[in-house]
């Protein structure tokens, strides 16, 4: 359907219900729409349900108001409320450059996808809660909000860039990065499963914040962890990045992050100095995956 209106006001549920069929919610003239009041636009599990306006024409959805499900938003946007992608079918961001103030979710095993060359940019949360973000080439995403992967969630970078401020990864969460995140807050990072953590030959990590914190959490999986003795305790290839740049009074933390058989020529490809040398006599003997810099804000490390 179409919408001429400058303002809708959506206070109960708007349903896009696409089987297969294009269904499309196209706004009309030239005038921007404001999309406001506390509803909810529900895209059904198709990617056929749409979403656009004329050229140079935006949506702007206000802060209570959300847009779920599947489909595609090809406007131009600017995002106030909540974007959540909540089913088996992606919501795809393309096209047309974003803004994103509000909230961006994939949940419910979604997939909240960026096509190729979109930038989106803005002060708001992204967050892989049990679904997947991911980031086609070409896509460059700058926030100064959080960013999030929860409870099994992903996010993915193919050829894409993310900066933001902090990032958030829990025990379960998925990494596969084959491009480059850089952040000016925090890094926290607790690693369970060496294959969730995923960084590609071309991938890189700036940490950019005076103050900030990397921290890295791995875990030892042998017959007996607390004394590293098993077969393939701990982790062979954890965070084996490219590059590594930590930035002028960041701190860099790991957190019994090392195994002691299998830490041979393993860890950071390439980690850039910019502070004073740090002290590692800390580590012990057992320590092997070296972090391969001359110079960082500063270094500890905890077995």
């Amino acid at each position: 359907g179409g919408v001429g209106a400058s303002t809708i006001t959506n206070n109960g549920s708007i349903t896009m219900n696409s089987v297969g069929n294009v269904t499309s919610l196209v706004m009309t003239g030239g005038s921007d729409v404001t999309l406001g009041g506390t509803g909810t636009i529900t895209m059904s599990n198709n990617t056929s349900n749409l979403i656009y306006g004329n050229a140079g024409q935006r949506l702007i959805q206000d802060a209570s108001h959300t847009i779920e499900g599947s489909g595609q938003i090809i406007a131009l946007m600017t995002n106030n409320g909540t974007v959540e992608a909540n089913q088996s079918q992606q919501l795809q961001l393309s096209t047309n450059s974003k803004t994103n103030n509000g909230l961006m979710r994939a949940s419910n095993g979604g997939t909240l996808r960026a096509l190729a060359n979109v930038d989106i940019d803005g002060a708001g949360r992204w967050e892989a809660d049990g679904g997947k973000i991911q980031l086609d080439s070409g896509v460059n995403v700058t926030t100064t909000g959080s960013i999030k992967v929860l409870n099994g969630g992903e996010l993915e970078l193919n050829s894409a860039t993310m900066t933001g401020s902090n990032l958030t990864v829990d025990s379960s969460g998925i990494l596969d990065i084959n491009s480059g995140i850089a952040l000016s807050g925090n890094f926290l990072y607790s690693i369970t499963n060496e294959a969730d953590a995923v960084w590609g030959g071309t991938s890189f990590l700036k940490m950019n914040g005076f103050d900030s914190f990397l921290e890295l959490g791995g875990q030892d999986f042998g017959t007996d962890p607390a004394n590293h003795v098993g077969a393939a305790a701990g982790f062979s290839l954890n965070f084996d990045l490219t590059e590594l740049i930590i930035g002028s009074g960041a701190k860099l933390h790991l957190a019994d992050f090392f195994d002691n058989a299998n830490r041979v020529n393993h860890g950071f490809g390439t980690a850039e100095a910019r502070g004073k040398r740090p002290d590692t006599r800390r580590k012990t003997k057992r320590n092997k995956c070296l972090v391969q810099s001359a110079r960082l804000g500063s270094v500890s490390f905890a077995d």
